[in-house]
């Protein structure tokens, strides 16, 4: 398994495996925001097969471990069960000055 061009901030593809996928969200220009998601549609992570969950927490493992090897060691997680009817897991690495809006994620998000 290779990420790739998790530096860059334009957004796009840098995984896909054709179950699961990683992208940085051209919307939100945060160096390694990056969100995963699935190329089965379902909102949450309990409809997948054990096999499907298993590759989900292999590829979220190889991406923590890409975070910590460039030197973004605080990664924020939160999954996302609904909110456009297709699963997500969103990883938000802590930058310096993302500890202006607050240490927990609910002070982030609101």
């Amino acid at each position: 398994m290779r990420i790739i061009k998790l530096q860059i901030y334009h957004g796009g593809y840098i995984y896909d495996d054709g179950f699961v996928n990683l992208t940085l969200d051209p919307e939100i220009p945060i160096k390694g925001l990056v969100i995963l998601g699935t190329k089965r549609t379902t909102s949450s992570f309990c409809d997948f097969s054990d096999d499907e969950q298993k590759k989900i927490l292999e590829v979220t493992t190889h991406l923590l471990n890409t975070f910590h090897q460039i030197g973004l060691k605080k990664i924020i997680q939160f999954q996302d069960e609904g909110s456009n009817g297709q699963f997500h897991i969103w990883f938000l690495p802590r930058h310096d000055w993302t500890y202006q809006f607050g240490n927990n994620l609910d002070d982030i998000v609101n």
